[in-house]
């Protein structure tokens, strides 16, 4: 009974026609709101994917930061035993960043691998003679160091002084030169290494943060920051510079090579 009683009552509802008519402004309101959210899904992917991209890219450069950083330690032990010297410590260093350049298969035989390493190590080593991508610093012993501390070479292996490693521990303590003989042993290397950035969309947004590539839509009030001319060329070749330092306390005399002196 109830149920035929609500049917009578909608047959003799009357139908509004205006309740069920779309007319032309909701329409036209609609495919506003279908054009909108277009462009926002629009502008949303484009951000997602720059982060997705910077992300990647930012790890990669955290694993070059890493080995440089074990690098950088076996360029310091290197000078350490080899009398400080700067193509002792550049093998050391080319030999410690090889990984980031070799390519190692499961089907690879022993021989292949080494192959491989060796490959990766001799093209970083050119990177470093060229100067291009790999600056070395002795941020110490400074100069000033050997000329306080330094003196003619028993052994007659170099022609400039050398600052003694032998009895430290009966040596005068004393300051001279802004340090002691003691500290003035410690090698204390700072390595920039130019890293390539393999997304080109991220090497192409730093470099406009940067100010070193035209921007068409820059952004309001930023101020580019000030690098010198290594890390500017740095950036004009899709690579970005990362820095880590070594300390190791030598184990030989050390002399006076030749090392730059920024690497800005």
């Amino acid at each position: 009974m109830a149920e035929n009683h609500l049917l009578a009552l909608k047959k003799a509802a009357p139908v509004n026609s205006t309740a069920i008519k779309i007319t032309m402004p909701q329409i036209i309101y609609r495919q506003q709101q279908k054009g909108q959210a277009m462009a926002e899904t629009v502008v949303i992917i484009f951000v997602t994917l720059l982060l997705l991209l910077g992300i990647i890219q930012f790890a990669l450069i955290y694993n070059a930061k890493t080995t440089l950083t074990y690098a950088a330690f076996e360029a310091a032990r290197a000078g350490a035993v080899n009398y400080a010297d700067r193509n002792s410590i550049e093998f050391a260093l080319a030999r410690g960043l090889a990984p980031l350049y070799t390519s190692i298969e499961s089907s690879d035989s022993i021989l292949d691998n080494v192959d491989s390493v060796k490959v990766a190590r001799d093209r970083v080593l050119a990177e470093i003679k060229a100067g291009d991508y790999a600056c070395i610093e002795r941020i110490n012993p400074t100069s000033t160091a050997f000329d306080a501390h330094g003196i003619d070479d028993p052994t007659e292996l170099f022609d400039n002084k050398i600052i003694p490693n032998d009895n430290l521990h009966y040596r005068s303590a004393l300051p001279q030169g802004g340090v002691s003989i003691q500290d003035a042993n410690l090698l204390k290397l700072r390595i920039t290494y130019c890293y390539p950035m393999y997304v080109p969309i991220i090497a192409n947004t730093i470099k406009r943060l940067m100010g070193l590539m035209a921007d068409p839509d820059p952004i309001p009030n930023w101020v580019a920051p000030s690098v010198g001319d290594f890390r500017t060329q740095c950036y004009l070749d899709n690579r970005f510079p990362i820095v880590a330092q070594g300390i190791a306390r030598m184990q030989t005399p050390a002399w006076n090579d030749t090392f730059e002196t920024t690497c800005n």
